[in-house]
């Protein structure tokens, strides 16, 4: 058992206040940059023992922004609300001729999936893509098909680096309703990148009951599968969770700012234990951990250090 941190960390006031300087002219580049080492190494510190490192993913904007910068011809379109929360998306307009250009692929992974730098290639850490169906959902121009192969593309460049793990986000199990022939695409795409790599995969949900949803999503050929165990009763998941696969339990929730107690935590634990081997099982935020101030996150991350111990 450990915690993991997937996705978009949220940045220190500090830091947010640096890189709004700095697009005002108001700081150079290297003040900033020192600003976000710091930010960095102190989220490097919260994790101290875990077993996959967030590198907190702060030169993102949303987890489809940086693929503007790899896909000839894509730009950055209008805002578009990410789910039914306060934050919204740039939708991605893409020619229908899209391509990656894998001649960047070094520069692109360094700077966003190692922060720049900061993080170093041999170190455990996770990182994270969209899954397809959310990449539809806040982009124009591809069919799913054609998502699917830029994914990939991009999965193939993070699995030439061992000891980590790759997690794909798809919010919308549960709620959408996706057809046949994109289910298909969906068993596809994950055979293929499991196919590509070495590294566990895993698909993380959030959001919404998985109700009818359940069964495709558990039945996707991934490593692991990560559950909003506030939107989820724990009761049925367990029931449906497919032997042998790792768990990704979402008990910090990413909805409200209340600190989960350590008894309570313990409890949740105690109760997925009984079903499951723990050495299958993370501890993660049952949703974009981004959603959350920087100093609710600490807190809650350390009551989930504490349940480790």
């Amino acid at each position: 058992m450990n915690v993991l941190l997937p996705g978009l960390m949220p940045r220190t006031e500090t830091l947010i206040r640096a890189t709004r300087d700095h697009d005002r002219g108001r700081i150079s580049r290297p003040e900033l940059d020192e600003v976000a080492r710091a930010d960095v190494g102190d989220l490097r510190q919260l994790q101290e023992g875990f077993g996959y490192l967030s590198t907190g993913l702060f030169n993102w904007q949303d987890l489809l922004r940086p693929f503007a910068e790899i896909v000839p011809g894509a730009h950055v379109g209008g805002l578009k609300r990410f789910y039914e929360t306060n934050t919204f998306w740039r939708v991605l307009e893409f020619p229908s001729d899209a391509v990656v250009n894998d001649s960047v692929s070094p520069e692109w992974v360094r700077k966003y999936f190692f922060a720049d730098g900061l993080f170093t290639e041999d170190e455990s850490s996770v990182f994270t893509l969209p899954f397809p169906f959310l990449f539809q959902s806040y982009s124009r121009g591809l069919p799913l098909g054609k998502i699917t192969k830029i994914i990939g593309d991009v999965a193939g460049w993070l699995g030439q680096h061992k000891a980590k793990v790759l997690c794909f986000y798809e919010p919308g199990f549960g709620y959408l309703e996706p057809t046949g022939e994109e289910e298909k695409l969906a068993v596809k795409f994950t055979e293929d990148v499991k196919g590509r790599i070495e590294i566990p995969v895993y698909i993380v949900s959030s959001f919404f009951g998985l109700g009818s949803s359940a069964d495709f999503f558990f039945s996707l050929p991934a490593d692991g599968f990560g559950v909003d165990l506030y939107a989820n009763s724990l009761d049925e998941v367990l029931r449906g969770f497919p032997a042998g696969k790792v768990l990704l339990a979402g008990v910090a929730n990413t909805d409200s700012t209340l600190i989960e107690s350590v008894e309570g935590l313990r409890k949740v634990l105690g109760r997925i234990g009984a079903e499951l081997p723990l050495d299958r099982v993370y501890l993660t935020p049952s949703g974009p951990a981004e959603l959350l101030p920087r100093d609710v996150l600490e807190a809650k991350v350390r009551n989930l250090r504490e349940v480790l111990a």
